[in-house]
């Protein structure tokens, strides 16, 4: 199958998988909770506040929140640099109670397509070993 197929794909299992979620760009309003988000999601090796504030900023981020009932549910955000054709996904959180619901699935549809529109034909990231439903979250969005 082909990357622009498998794209496709994605994103309306993701759409389907979550229903009434909206999606936005992140501002700077959503700091408190942005910290919040990051600190539920991951046991270490978490953005500090300073960094989202600093990539809040960035021109050159693509920063998402995932909202239902004006509740944040998740974030993902994507590096770009400069005129390169690579993007970099940097981080993508989730809150517990709203796991296994299409949110990041959601995010990653949304991001792939907004880094498209940047330009970007690639998008790179990493993930830690240890952690089998990130990678299996990317594996299934291709």
């Amino acid at each position: 199958m082909s990357a622009a197929a498998q794209s496709r794909k994605s994103k309306k299992s993701a759409q389907a998988g979550a229903q009434g979620v909206t999606l936005r760009p992140a501002r700077p309003g959503d700091l408190d909770t942005l910290v919040a988000l990051e600190a539920g999601a991951f046991p270490g090796d978490r953005l500090s506040r300073r960094s989202f504030q600093r990539l809040l900023k960035r021109g050159h981020a693509l920063f998402r929140i995932a909202e239902q009932e004006g509740r944040v549910l998740g974030y993902g955000l994507v590096l770009l640099r400069g005129q390169s054709l690579l993007a970099r996904l940097y981080s993508l959180a989730v809150a517990e109670e709203a796991r296994g619901q299409g949110v990041a699935r959601l995010l990653i549809a949304a991001l792939e397509e907004a880094a498209r529109d940047e330009d970007r034909a690639y998008l790179r990231l990493e993930v830690r070993r240890d952690n089998e439903a990130g990678i299996e979250l990317y594996r299934a969005a291709g």
